[in-house]
């Protein structure tokens, strides 16, 4: 049985975008994403160029944003509860590392051509950055290996 790649990480992210604020488990994504847990976070990290810890970390600083810039009086701490922060001063360090400004900051003016700029690692892998270079890969599943194939679609810098 092969997979697309694409399919099985559109499963993968819509479970994390619906568990955005619960501890997340690669076993558990892997198993979602029909995939071997061993290569998921490998996988994960080619397609996206961005680890599952600092994805999520990424979604959750766009939800807080959108949540400081569109004028919604909620509190710092009821936005890290809503995100699964530990405490506050948490929510407040992952959020000035991911978009650049600190919530208090983002909240009176908010820098929206950084936030735009943020999302650009959420982009579909369908269609990779310049300079990204691209492969095919199918995931096989035998009776006593699972095998990964990558194909290599890009000529190797420094070999003329």
């Amino acid at each position: 049985m092969s997979h697309k790649l694409d399919q099985a990480f559109e499963k993968a992210l819509a479970y994390i975008d619906s568990n955005i604020a619960a501890p997340l488990n690669i076993d558990t994504l892997a198993t979602i994403a029909d995939l071997p847990a061993c290569h998921f976070q490998h996988l994960f990290y080619s397609l996206y160029r961005l680890s599952i810890e600092e994805y999520v970390e990424l979604l959750k600083s766009l939800q807080a944003a959108h949540q400081l810039g569109f004028g919604e009086q909620i509190s710092l701490e009821a936005i890290a509860t809503n995100l699964g922060y530990n405490n506050e001063s948490d929510f407040v360090d992952s959020f000035t590392h991911s978009i650049g400004q600190s919530p208090q900051s983002f909240r009176q003016a908010p820098d929206w051509n950084n936030f735009f700029a943020k999302q650009q690692p959420l982009k579909s892998f369908e269609s990779p950055q310049d300079g990204m270079l691209t492969a095919d890969v199918e995931i096989v599943s035998m009776d006593a290996l699972t095998l990964a194939s990558v194909t290599h679609n890009a000529l190797c810098q420094g070999n003329a």
